[in-house]
């Protein structure tokens, strides 16, 4: 059994540039899981464990802290992205004659500029 009594995820991200679309990528990623109670029951075990809960508590805290930062980054490279691939960056021009030059495409030239207030 554990319970938390405070925990943070602090992350950044980016927009760039792939092919003329946007694509958004994690830059930073801090997690802090913070374990306040760590308690094995079950006998013998339970005990010998208790006594190495203070390392058990660093690894585990270790591991949450690199997973959060990992499925964070999955998730922003992977869902994220899929709905930005999902948009329609052209568009058919059905124009008479000599005017039709059957495409408009209205990708980016460079990479977004975010600018703060």
């Amino acid at each position: 059994m554990w319970q938390t009594s405070s925990s943070s995820l602090d992350v950044s991200i980016g927009v760039i540039t792939v092919d003329q679309k946007p694509n958004v990528k994690a830059l930073s990623c801090a997690a802090n899981v913070d374990i306040t109670t760590l308690d094995f029951h079950g006998g013998l075990t339970g005990d010998i464990l208790n006594l190495f809960k203070g390392l058990i508590k660093d690894h585990i805290h270790s591991a949450m802290d690199t997973d959060l930062c990992n499925t964070f980054d999955s998730v922003v490279s992977g869902a994220f992205n899929k709905v930005l691939d999902s948009f329609t960056y052209s568009l058919m021009l059905d124009l008479p004659g000599a005017f039709n030059i059957s495409t408009a495409k209205f990708g980016l030239m460079d990479t977004p500029v975010v600018a703060s207030e």
